[in-house]
């Protein structure tokens, strides 16, 4: 067996050289904003099992607080891509921000997908929405989905926005609020939600269920955005994003026992609690449709959160997951 050259030896070891060099290079780094809930435990497991990296990408996770405070991140350029409710991107772009929804995380509908309750504590004397008025109601943050979805049931009922008196606390920090008694009501999500239905010092009550009354079609409650400038540069990458997201959450879809351990390592849930909470984020797929986009737009101008009419096109970005 003739033995290569040292010449050919040094091609070798150079072809290898620029061969891990360009696979290196083709690693997209995202930073994503995110406050920990239980709709994005896939991103979290997603990073734990290499499902990101075997997709080419590095992927860090950045923490807010709110949607708001996301899409104020988004903008300037703290992060690459955020989570949050429909609303702030929504919002955002109506005030000339560049940002477009991507991906849905969590889709809701009347009356079995629900992603957002207004629960009231057994000392508030409400036992329904009409007897909110002049009550102390705790949002996660103003222009998001806590307040649409009290606009919504406000209005269903003859009351105004001021009928009620707000105050902004975020998610996590809720309960505790209740148990002390700063507050009537609360409008939250999971798995702040399940934990406040079990704390027998709030005695909660849900008073209104969804973020809708009604939803003709499944509307996109949670979801990841972007700016446009970076969807266009990174297109590629954008749907690898996804499509390494939609691996992990098949994974947690039948491994229960995973989906209880991340809720306890990622959200400080106990694990009894943790086993309570439906730690599934619903929807029929990943693509943001228009149709779900616009019913949210409807009702952010019947609501008053959205001055002038928007198509749906300006704020969606439809990639093929």
């Amino acid at each position: 067996m003739k033995r290569p050259s040292i010449a050919g030896l040094a091609c070798l070891v150079v072809v290898c050289m620029c061969t891990t060099f360009a696979h290196a290079q083709s690693i997209t780094k995202i930073r994503v904003g995110n406050f920990s809930n239980i709709f994005v435990l896939p991103l979290f497991n997603g990073i734990e099992k290499g499902d990101f990296k075997e997709a080419d990408l590095d992927v860090e996770i950045i923490p807010y607080q709110t949607g708001p405070g996301v899409v104020s991140a988004v903008a300037g350029g703290e992060v690459d891509v955020a989570w949050s409710a429909a609303i702030p991107p929504i919002l955002a772009r109506s005030r000339g921000i560049p940002v477009k929804i991507f991906m849905n995380v969590a889709a809701e509908s009347q009356p079995d997908h629900l992603t957002q309750w207004i629960v009231a504590t057994a000392k508030s004397g409400i036992s329904s929405m009409k007897d909110i008025k002049g009550k102390t109601v705790i949002i996660n943050a103003n222009g998001g989905g806590c307040e649409l979805a009290l606009r919504d049931r406000l209005s269903a009922e003859g009351l105004d926005w001021n009928d009620i008196k707000r105050v902004v606390v975020p998610f996590p920090q809720m309960q505790a609020a209740l148990e002390l008694g700063n507050a009537d009501a609360v409008c939250t999500i999971d798995p702040f939600y399940t934990s406040i239905m079990h704390s027998k010092d709030i005695g909660a009550k849900v008073i209104a269920a969804g973020v809708f009354s009604k939803t003709p079609v499944p509307l996109v409650s949670n979801n990841f955005f972007a700016l446009e400038t970076w969807l266009k540069a990174n297109r590629e990458a954008a749907i690898r994003f996804g499509k390494a997201y939609e691996k992990s959450k098949k994974d947690l879809e039948t491994d229960s026992d995973r989906r209880v351990a991340l809720a306890v390592k990622y959200l400080g849930l106990a694990p009894d609690l943790a086993a309570k909470v439906d730690l599934s984020s619903w929807r029929d797929t990943p693509v943001v449709t228009l149709e779900a986009v616009k019913s949210t737009i409807d009702a952010m101008l019947k609501g008053g959160l959205l001055k002038t009419p928007m198509a749906a096109e300006q704020v969606v970005e439809i990639l093929p997951y």
